[in-house]
C-alpha cells in the first residue's frame, strides 16, 4: 500500500526512544501531524539510561510531563568521587541556576512511558513492528519504505523525516553519512541491584581504583545501578553477581553487599559524530548523529535537546509560518554542542581509567586541591546540568546593540543565551514564571521601567499592537513593569506582569528598558532596547513569513 499526504505537515519520526517521543511531542504541541514508528515488537523494559539534568527537566516542563517525571524519579544532589579510602571531594547540583537544581534518576523505560502516555493524550500512538528498509529524499518531500510485521511493505510519502533511531541508525545508513570516529578499548559492566550498606539514597557516588572506575547511582525504589571497569581477563565471559561483587570489593572500601540482580551486561563504549545532521529534507538526532562515553550522563539529555531545538522550527516550516532556511540552523547550533560532550566525556573516561599508578597518583592530588575550589565545582555542575548551553554563533539569533558594547557586561543575558526562569507577579497578585510562559509560540518580554514610560508611552501601545497583528500565531506578547503603580492607568487587554520583587531583573541583569524575544525551546533569540523596533521588526521579517 501506499500514502500521499500533505507536503506542509506530514513528518515521520524514525524510532520511540526518548529522542523520537521528544521529537513527536515538540511537533504535536505545535498542532503538526506527525508519524513515529519503531522496529521493535513492543517498548523496551531494560532502565538504559538514567539520569535526567536539569535543562532536560526544563525541557520536560515545556513539554508538559515534568509533573509524572518528578513524582516518578528519585532526586539526586550530589556527585561524590573518591579514591578508594580517601574523599576527592563532590559536585553540587543546589548551585545550578535552575527551578529543577538536582538529577532525577529515572530508568529509561519509565521516561519513554511517560513521553508515550503524553503522546497519546495529543492523539499520537508509537506504531510498533514498523520498519524503514529504503529512503530517497527528493526536492518535495521523502519516499520511505516501511516493512511491517505481516510481511507488507509500504511506501510512505512524508514532507520530512526525522532519523531518531539511534547509534545503529538505519536512516543514517540508508543516506549514507559516515560515522566518524572509534571505539574505547576498555569494557564495562552494569548492574540493577539492591545494596546493603551506608550510602546515600540521593546523592551517586564514584570510585577510581587501580584497576578502573566504579559508579553507583541510586534508583527509585531500593535499588542502585552499579557500573564497573570490566577486566580484560574476562572479556570472553559474561558477567556474573560473584564477579561484580569482587570488583565492586576492590574498588571501594565500604562494606557493600550486591544481591538480587534484576539486569546485568557488559557493553563496550565509543564517541562518533556524523558531520552532517540533515541531507535534503532528513534529519538525524540523538544517538543517531553522535555516541560517546557514558561518562557524565549526558547522552540521552543530549538527544532530547536535539529533538526540542528542531522540533519548534520543523513545526513552524511545515506550518507555513517560516522558510525552511530555518532549518539550516539546526545543525550549526546542536553539532558544536555534540562535539564538546564528546569531548568533555572523553576527557571524564580518559582521566577515569587511567592505569599508570603515578598517573593516578597525580589525579587523585590534582581532583582533590581542585574540588575544593567553588569556582571549579560550580562550573562542573552547570555544564553537567547542560545550563551553559549557548547559541549566540547561530543565525536566527541577534543583539541590537554592537558587539563591543554588548560585552561589557560578561554576565548579562544576550541573544543565543537560555533565558533564565523569573517569577513575577499578575496585576492580581498571582504569581508567575518566565517557564510558564512558554510553549509553541515565540514570547516577547517587555520590559518597562519608569524612565521610558513618560517619552515612549503614546507610541509603544501602537507598536505593540502591530506586532500582534503581523504574527497573531507565532508571538505572544507581555509587557513587564518594573513596579504595579506603572501600570495603574494602561489599558488592560494585556497580559502585563509586575517585577515587583526585581527578580526577572536581577536574573537577566538589566540595566535599561529592554525587550526579549524568547524562543519556545526557552532560548533567547533576540534582545535589544525597548526602543529598537525597528530592528526587531526587521528580525522578525527575516525568521518568519
Amino acid at each position: 500500500m501506499s500514502s500521499s499526504l500533505n507536503p506542509e505537515k506530514e513528518i515521520l519520526i524514525v524510532g520511540a526512544g526518548p529522542v523520537g517521543l521528544t521529537m513527536a511531542a515538540s511537533l504535536a504541541q505545535s498542532g503538526i501531524s506527525c508519524r513515529i514508528i519503531d522496529k521493535a515488537d513492543a517498548p523496551s523494559q531494560w532502565s538504559k539510561a538514567l539520569g535526567i539534568f536539569p535543562r532536560t527537566l526544563e525541557v520536560f516542563e515545556n513539554l508538559g510531563v515534568i509533573k509524572p517525571v518528578l513524582e516518578t524519579g528519585k532526586p539526586l544532589h550530589k556527585i561524590n568521587l573518591q579514591a578508594q579510602q580517601q574523599r576527592l571531594g563532590s559536585v553540587s547540583f543546589n548551585t545550578v541556576n535552575s527551578p529543577y537544581p538536582f538529577v532525577i534518576s529515572l530508568p529509561q523505560s519509565q521516561t519513554e512511558r511517560i513521553l508515550r502516555e503524553h503522546l497519546a493524550h495529543l492523539g499520537v500512538k508509537v506504531q510498533q513492528n514498523v520498519e524503514l528498509v529504503g529512503l530517497k529524499p527528493h526536492e518535495g518531500g521523502v519516499t520511505a519504505t516501511l516493512h511491517h510485521a505481516d510481511g507488507q511493505q509500504e511506501t510512505y510519502q512524508p514532507s520530512w523525516l526525522v532519523g531518531c533511531d539511534g547509534s545503529r541508525s538505519k536512516v543514517r545508513e540508508l543516506l549514507g553519512i559516515p560515522f566518524v570516529g572509534s571505539h574505547y578499548q576498555e569494557s564495562f559492566v552494569l548492574a540493577d541491584v539492591k545494596i546493603d550498606g551506608s550510602l546515600p539514597d540521593n546523592e551517586a557516588t564514584a570510585f577510581y581504583y587501580a584497576d578502573g572506575v566504579l559508579a553507583l547511582f541510586p534508583l527509585p525504589g531500593e535499588r542502585f545501578r552499579v557500573i564497573i571497569s570490566w577486566p580484560q581477563k574476562l572479556a570472553a565471559s559474561e558477567p556474573t553477581l560473584a564477579q561484580i561483587q569482587a570488583l565492586v570489593d576492590r574498588a571501594s572500601a565500604l562494606n557493600l553487599q550486591l544481591s538480587d540482580p534484576i539486569w546485568i551486561s557488559k557493553f563496550h563504549i565509543s564517541r562518533r559524530k556524523v558531520r552532517q545532521y540533515r541531507m535534503g529534507r532528513v534529519f538525524l538526532a540523538g544517538d543517531a548523529a553522535h555516541v560517546h562515553s557514558p561518562a557524565g550522563g549526558q547522552g540521552m539529555n543530549t538527544g532530547i535537546q536535539d529533538a526540542h531545538n528542531l522540533g519548534w522550527k520543523l513545526a513552524l516550516v511545515a506550518a507555513g509560518l517560516s522558510p525552511s532556511s530555518l532549518l539550516d540552523s539546526y545543525q550549526i547550533e546542536r553539532e558544536p554542542v555534540a562535539s564538546e560532550v564528546l569531548l568533555f566525556t572523553d576527557m571524564i573516561t580518559r582521566v577515569a581509567t587511567l592505569r599508570n599508578p603515578f598517573a593516578q597518583f597525580l589525579r587523585n592530588v590534582m581532583m582533590s586541591v581542585g574540588m575544593k575550589i567553588s569556582a571549579i565545582t560550580v562550573r562542573g555542575a552547570n555544564t553537567l546540568a547542560e545550563v551553559n548551553i549557548s547559541y549566540r554563533h547561530s543565525p536566527i539569533v541577534a543583539n541590537s546593540q554592537p558587539s563591543f558594547f554588548a560585552n561589557l557586561n560578561p554576565g548579562t543575558v544576550k541573544a543565543g543565551d537560555r533565558a533564565p526562569d523569573a517569577q513575577l507577579h499578575q496585576l492580581s497578585g498571582q504569581p508567575v514564571r518566565i517557564f510558564e510562559l512558554l510553549g509553541k509560540r515565540q514570547v516577547l518580554l517587555l520590559f518597562i521601567d519608569g524612565e521610558i514610560l513618560s517619552k515612549i508611552y503614546q507610541n509603544w501601545w501602537a507598536k505593540v499592537r502591530e506586532i500582534e497583528e503581523n504574527y497573531p500565531e507565532t508571538i505572544t506578547v507581555y509587557p513587564i513593569f518594573s513596579r504595579k503603580e506603572l501600570a495603574t492607568d494602561l489599558e488592560k487587554n494585556y497580559s502585563i506582569l509586575i517585577d515587583s520583587e526585581q527578580r526577572f531583573a536581577q536574573q537577566y541583569q538589566i540595566t535599561e528598558s529592554c525587550l526579549y524575544l524568547i524562543r519556545p525551546d526557552g532560548y533567547i533569540c533576540f534582545c535589544s532596547p525597548l526602543s529598537e523596533w525597528e530592528r526587531l521588526q526587521a528580525y522578525l521579517k527575516r525568521i518568519f513569513y
